[in-house]
């Protein structure tokens, strides 16, 4: 029984997680201008490469193509899971090696931008390729 309430419970506390969000993300839609999501990153091709193979195994082999120019967005910040952060958002497919030397196929990155600079990113599988 206390494991069904318990259970019951993190339900409760993670869909509320969600729906403050969904709250906070459709007030803050209402109210940004384009002021507040600041200037699109300049260089954001060298910038993204930079960030992303600091993030690899294999450096050296990291292969770009398909870049998408940054758009306006909001994601979650990192320091608060209920507040959106305004920003700009792009995609940019990557392949490298792995640590046994194989090419792992290209799979897509989502980087967003905060202020001119690399905020995050989402990492996207090869297999889930339909991401626009």
């Amino acid at each position: 029984m206390k494991k069904l309430f318990l259970s019951l419970f993190i339900f409760m506390f993670l869909s509320g997680c969600g729906i403050i969000y969904s709250i906070n993300l459709s007030n803050l839609e209402r109210k940004l201008t384009d002021a507040d999501y600041g200037n699109p990153p300049k260089n954001y091709e060298i910038l993204a490469e930079k960030y992303i193979k600091s993030l690899l195994k294999d450096s050296d082999s990291a292969q770009f193509r398909n870049w998408t120019v940054p758009e306006k967005c909001l994601f979650p910040s990192n320091t608060s899971m209920t507040e959106p952060k305004p920003g700009y958002c792009n995609y940019v497919e990557v392949n490298a090696k792995n640590s046994f030397g194989g090419y792992t196929g290209f799979s897509v990155w989502k980087i967003r931008w905060y202020k001119g600079m690399p905020y995050g990113h989402t990492y996207y599988k090869p297999s889930r390729l339909g991401y626009r």
